[in-house]
C-alpha cells in the first residue's frame, strides 16, 4: 500500500482553516439574518457559500489529507473520517486534470452530497508527481476505450 499524505501547514491553512472561517461567518450570517433591518438576500447568499465550505471540508471529505492506493482499492481520509473503494467496485472513475497546479478533480462512481467527488492536490502531498501520473493511468486503465485513454500516451 502506498501512502499520499497532503503536507500538515498548507493542509490546516487551505483547507481546515477554510472550513473553520466559513462556520464562523456562517453563524454571523445567523445571527445578522435573525437581526431586523438587515440585508436579507446578502446574508443569505453568504450563507450559502458557508454552508457549501464547511460542507465539503468536513462532512463530504472533498479534499482529502491523505490518499492511500492498494491493489485492493483507494481511500481518502480527513479528520478522522475514510472513503474507501474498492477497484473491483468502480465503474465510473473520471479526472478532470489541472496540469501545471498537479490538482485533480476526480469523481468516482455516481457521487452524491456525502461522497464521491474529491479534489486531490497532488502538488502539496509527498511524491507529487507518482499519484498524478498513477491517477491519470488509473482513469485510462478503467476506462480503456475513452476519447482521453485514447490520445493518452504513457511510458
Amino acid at each position: 500500500m502506498k501512502r499520499y499524505v497532503y503536507d500538515n501547514k498548507i493542509f490546516n491553512v487551505r483547507v481546515t482553516a477554510a472550513g473553520i472561517i466559513g462556520l464562523v461567518v456562517g453563524l454571523f450570517s445567523i445571527y445578522r439574518l435573525l437581526t431586523p433591518g438587515t440585508n436579507t438576500i446578502l446574508y443569505l447568499l453568504i450563507l450559502l457559500v458557508c454552508v457549501y465550505t464547511f460542507w465539503e471540508t468536513f462532512v463530504s471529505l472533498s479534499n482529502p489529507k491523505e490518499v492511500q492506493i492498494s491493489d485492493e482499492g483507494i481511500t481518502f481520509k480527513a479528520y478522522n473520517k475514510e472513503h474507501h473503494y474498492a477497484w473491483s467496485d468502480i465503474k465510473d472513475f473520471h479526472l478532470k486534470e489541472f496540469i501545471h497546479a498537479r490538482k485533480l478533480y476526480l469523481t468516482i462512481n455516481k457521487p452524491t452530497l456525502f461522497r464521491g467527488k474529491y479534489w486531490v492536490n497532488c502538488y502539496y502531498m509527498n511524491d507529487t508527481d507518482e499519484i498524478f501520473i498513477y491517477l491519470l493511468k488509473k482513469e485510462c486503465e478503467i476506462h480503456p476505450n475513452s476519447l482521453k485513454a485514447q490520445s493518452r500516451k504513457f511510458d
